[in-house]
């Protein structure tokens, strides 16, 4: 799926919190790159502490943080595709404390592919209508069942 970075209000001054999102962006483009896509869901499912309460952040925040990521994609030297985005912001959001998952799906024809984030059962930063429209393959670290 083609996939555009949100550009509006991007107006977020560089912090601790832009350079430590680099930094994961960074390293998620590595393992990808060097490990391939499996490191990466096992670096997610690591980072997912079973002795942790995580919770359900207000939306402010959730929107806090996708804007942060904005920032990063524009400030990253390479275009940032959806999966990086997404396992970034979840890396990001999961040591923070919440519960958030990355989330891909599929269309057989024409073939789509698309990754993003999801918390509570709503769409970050992305469209809404996302579950409809793709077939589920993965969700982590908080799997669900589908039906």
């Amino acid at each position: 799926m083609d996939w555009n970075l949100p550009l509006d209000d991007n107006h977020i001054p560089l912090n601790l919190d832009i350079l430590k999102a680099f930094l994961m962006l960074l390293k998620i483009n590595l393992y990808i790159k060097i490990q391939g896509f499996y490191s990466v869901i096992q670096l997610i499912k690591k980072t997912q502490k079973s002795k942790v309460n995580y919770i359900i952040p207000p939306k402010e925040e959730l929107n806090h943080l996708a804007r942060i990521m904005n920032k990063v994609c524009l400030l990253y030297p390479t275009r940032t595709k959806c999966l990086e985005w997404a396992v970034t912001f979840v890396l990001l959001a999961l040591k923070r404390g919440w519960k958030c998952n990355l989330e891909i799906g599929v269309q057989n024809y024409p073939f789509i592919a698309h990754a993003w984030v999801e918390c509570d059962g709503k769409v970050i930063m992305d469209s809404q209508d996302l579950r409809e429209g793709l077939g589920i393959i993965l969700n982590e670290p908080f799997r669900k069942l589908t039906v």
